[in-house]
């Protein structure tokens, strides 16, 4: 079975109150914070968490953009049978 590869490089300028971080370290609890929150914490401190829904995070968006996206299909042995790239 073909699988369809979508890869991209671009931007997007969250909303500090909508998009949610999550704390990748262990933890008892999942702890979430805001973007506001996030910003506010110690540089240090940052890389403990990421943006908790990306699909979530692009959606409340201020403003996304992207620079290409590459789509690629693929046999079920790794064999790429197409590859497109298009541009903003």
């Amino acid at each position: 079975m073909a699988k369809v590869i979508v890869e991209f490089s671009g931007y997007m300028q969250i909303d500090l109150e909508r998009t949610m971080f999550v704390r990748m370290w262990e933890s008892p609890a999942r702890e979430f914070i805001t973007g506001s929150q996030w910003l506010a914490l110690d540089d240090e401190y940052k890389d403990e968490y990421c943006i908790f829904d990306m699909e979530h995070a692009l959606d409340d968006a201020h403003e996304v953009g992207w620079n290409h996206c590459d789509t690629i299909v693929q046999d079920d042995k790794g064999v790429e049978l197409y590859s497109d790239r298009t541009y903003s």
